[in-house]
């Protein structure tokens, strides 16, 4: 005979079950309190002394809920009990500029759910937003913004072109557009707008935005673009000392500088700005012919043997009254860098030569004898060379083979 044992395992099985159940009974003094507690609540500003909650609640076997209300940093205190059929709540006589945090708890004869909690809410209007101001021609600008409050008594609208803000408008409520006319456009003007929202007792914040009311040369409102100096939109060109280079205009922003004197091996004729670079042509001056050169009737032409080659220049003192300077000079164009050589010969213990550049004293030889003189010139144009000459009666001093290269 077969015998059947069942009991075990049915207890087996009916032990696992229990174990593995979710406790949600809002009766069992065990329960889990999250899994009964209200969801979703939600903080609503409807005026601005009214605060409006809203929550979801799935465990229908409760008897009501109670609300909770922190002010600022104060603690939480029991504003309300409502029953269990009741999943919103209007908050009233509420200080505007206050923080508030509210939870909400389901509970049953026998037992209290956990919370629900809401962010903190700042007891204020809800400011505008999007604040978008688009030019439409040469004096009106459209003004649009969002409307996020929907208990305003209308809205200010203010405009500021540079100074201090006035306002130019008071709109009623749910309008959000504008146009402000009459304006003066050009590059000089830029316009800030701000609008805020108001009620019988408050004001929210305000929402601004700035608009620059030109449009550039490519046609976009308040861009950068500009002709440059060759008349391209947007091009590189640029004016300098040479005028408007670069750019589109093929010339080098340098093509101006250059030689810009013709007496120069290496004029340029189109430099219009001497860059110091001119070459000229080695001057040599043999003096065998002093008409080129200005004298104060002391200096002639002279063969003798104290010449370097063939004749020369000489300063002679023929007798007391013709005491110096005797005065011999030309204009001769130089660059600097260049040298300036000649040659000297005092026929007197007691004689001086001297030699000036535009007035400017740059050798000079006393006493008897000969030498080769070499002078650096650190100007450039066309300068004055002038030699001056002292000396005792019967005084003689030759100046032969003058060179600048």
């Amino acid at each position: 005979m077969k015998r059947v044992y069942i009991i075990p395992t049915l207890m087996v099985l009916l032990f696992t079950t229990c174990e593995d159940r979710k406790r949600s009974n809002p009766f069992d003094p065990e329960v889990d309190l999250d899994a009964w507690a209200p969801s979703d609540l939600q903080v609503f500003i409807i005026s601005d002394s009214d605060i409006k909650l809203t929550w979801t609640q799935e465990e229908e076997r409760i008897s009501g809920f109670r609300i909770d209300r922190k002010a600022g940093s104060e603690s939480f205190t029991q504003i309300a009990q409502v029953g269990k059929d009741v999943t919103e709540y209007t908050d009233t006589g509420l200080n505007y500029g206050t923080d508030y945090t509210y939870r909400v708890k389901a509970f049953s004869d026998e037992n209290e759910s956990g919370y629900a909690m809401s962010n903190t809410t700042t007891m204020s209007i809800p400011s505008p937003s999007n604040l978008t101001a688009t030019p439409i021609d040469d004096q009106s600008i459209q003004l649009t913004w969002s409307d996020n409050c929907g208990f305003e008594s209308g809205f200010r609208l203010e405009r500021s072109d540079g100074g201090s803000y006035a306002q130019i408008a008071e709109l009623g409520a749910n309008i959000t557009e504008y146009t402000d006319i009459g304006l003066n456009y050009g590059t000089d003007y830029t316009y800030t707008y701000r609008v805020k929202a108001f009620t019988d007792d408050n004001e929210s914040d305000y929402t601004e935005t700035t608009v620059n009311f030109w449009q550039d040369c490519e046609g976009e409102w308040g861009g950068s673009a500009v002709e440059d100096c060759n008349g391209d939109c947007d091009g590189t060109a640029f004016e300098n000392e040479c005028g408007c280079v670069g750019g589109s205009t093929g010339m080098q922003e340098d093509f101006c500088y250059g030689c810009a004197n013709p007496n120069a091996s290496n004029y340029d004729p189109n430099a219009t700005i001497d860059d110091g670079s001119c070459i000229y042509p080695p001057f040599n001056e043999n003096f065998s012919d002093i008409s080129d050169w200005t004298s104060n009737g002391y200096w002639s032409i002279s063969s003798s043997n104290n010449c370097l080659v063939g004749n020369c220049a000489l300063s002679y003192d023929a007798a007391p009254t013709d005491d110096g300077p005797h005065i011999i000079s030309r204009y001769v164009q130089v660059y600097a860098g260049q040298t300036m050589e000649f040659y000297v010969y005092i026929y007197s213990p007691a004689g001086n030569i001297s030699c000036y550049i535009n007035n400017s004293l740059v050798w000079s030889k006393s006493g008897y004898g000969s030498e080769y003189a070499s002078v650096s010139i650190n100007v450039s144009g066309n300068v004055e060379i002038k030699f001056n000459s002292n000396g005792p009666e019967l005084s003689s001093l030759y100046l032969d083979e003058l060179s600048i290269e």
